[in-house]
């Protein structure tokens, strides 16, 4: 009951830091697809400049690592390595 509520537990941490890196982009994305051609010139300047500045946001655990899905499936996979390793040590 322990492992599956710190799995669970963790995975919502990593959705919702998935789901807030793919929300950071959606503005940008946007505002380089609208027709921002015909605009006037400083106008396009500021839209480059907004495009080029918008770096993801992304939640860290102690600034060492991205928590996002990608990051729940690797501590999946190694807790899981572990664990068979040290059962077959056991055995």
């Amino acid at each position: 009951v322990f492992i599956s509520g710190e799995l669970i537990y963790t995975f919502i941490f990593c959705w919702y830091g998935q789901k807030i890196q793919e929300a950071c982009c959606l503005p940008s994305e946007a505002l380089y697809g609208s027709n921002w051609i015909k605009y006037h010139k400083t106008v396009k300047y500021y839209v480059l400049i907004i495009n080029a500045c918008s770096n993801p946001i992304m939640l860290s655990a102690g600034g060492f690592v991205s928590i996002t899905l990608s990051t729940f499936t690797d501590v999946c996979r190694t807790a899981y390595s572990y664990f068979s390793l040290l059962k077959a040590l056991h055995d």
